[in-house]
């Protein structure tokens, strides 16, 4: 970046260079923020549907199971002419209506709502048919309770085959939703390592340069007290490109004040020459004794 700077010739002193960094800093944990947030509300949408249809195929499965069961009351009566096998009806009666009314509810396919209608038409008909069987006065070799039980279990089979399309309709989307819920965990945790790996490697680059950039300047201050502090004290003091950053403003301030003190001081080692020189003198002064004339007797 800061080459990119240089190469636009664009001057940014140290406190807007850091601000940049920031500001860019910010916009990456934005974007992590902002791909966590989304990807959140997907799973709990998609987690709240897989829920919904865990639900529904699971009554589907209990209703196939338990439609199944409602032929053996029927049958058992013509075997045993019990009549208890007429409470058994009633009580798994009653059950696959609960499981059917609850399996109405979780549907919101138009084509899958059909299904069920039908299958609650085929449960009107094994009440009708079972009812019959069991107002036999003698079920037990009864032929017409014989017919009645295959016709039953003609219609429940075929219930049972709409069931299975229904429960095949929804382990599809419980499938689906699953997929789904893994490519979008897949795709955020790689969209979040990606930017932490941009952040961590934006740290490093853009931590070296800033130091570059802060160090480069005060080695060159360092150079010039060296200088000043050296015997060579009038050495030529070259002005090092800026960049108009605080630090390289200093350091130019600072480089031209020994230029001028260079250009408007005597050394010590040349007062010192001047005077071992000077072996004899005759000065001579005015009235008001301002020196008028010194010369040199050797």
């Amino acid at each position: 970046m800061l080459k990119l700077f240089k190469t636009l010739k664009i001057n940014l002193t140290i406190f807007q260079k850091l601000l940049i960094g920031i500001i860019a800093l910010l916009i990456l944990n934005i974007i992590v923020a902002y791909v966590g947030i989304i990807s959140a509300n997907k799973l709990e949408k998609t987690s709240n549907i897989l829920l919904k249809e865990s639900n529904k195929n699971s009554n589907l499965q209990n209703l196939k199971l338990n439609f199944n069961e409602l032929l053996m009351p029927a049958n058992d009566y013509l075997i045993h002419g019990n009549k208890v096998e007429i409470l058994n009806f009633k009580k798994l009666d009653d059950i696959v209506k609960i499981q059917l009314k609850k399996s109405i509810s979780f549907e919101d396919n138009h084509f899958n709502e059909h299904f069920l209608e039908e299958i609650e038409d085929i449960l009107f008909e094994v009440e009708k048919l079972s009812n019959s069987i069991f107002e036999l006065e003698e079920p037990i070799g009864n032929n017409e309770g014989a017919i009645m039980m295959e016709v039953m279990d003609g219609i429940v089979l075929d219930a049972q085959k709409k069931i299975d399309v229904l429960i095949a309709s929804s382990s599809s989307l419980v499938s689906t939703y699953t997929s789904n819920n893994q490519i979008t965990n897949t795709t955020a945790t790689r969209i979040i390592i990606s930017v932490l790996c941009i952040i961590i490697i934006f740290l490093l680059v853009g931590g070296y340069y800033y130091v570059k950039e802060i160090t480069r300047p005060i080695k060159n201050l360092t150079s010039i007290a060296q200088k000043v502090t050296s015997v060579n004290s009038k050495s030529e003091f070259k002005k090092i490109p800026t960049q108009n950053d605080e630090i390289d403003n200093f350091s130019n301030l600072f480089n031209n004040m020994i230029r001028v003190l260079s250009d408007n001081t005597v050394s010590k080692d040349y007062m010192n020459s001047v005077l071992n020189k000077i072996k004899e003198s005759l000065i001579i002064t005015n009235l008001e004794e301002k020196l008028s004339l010194s010369i040199n007797l050797h």
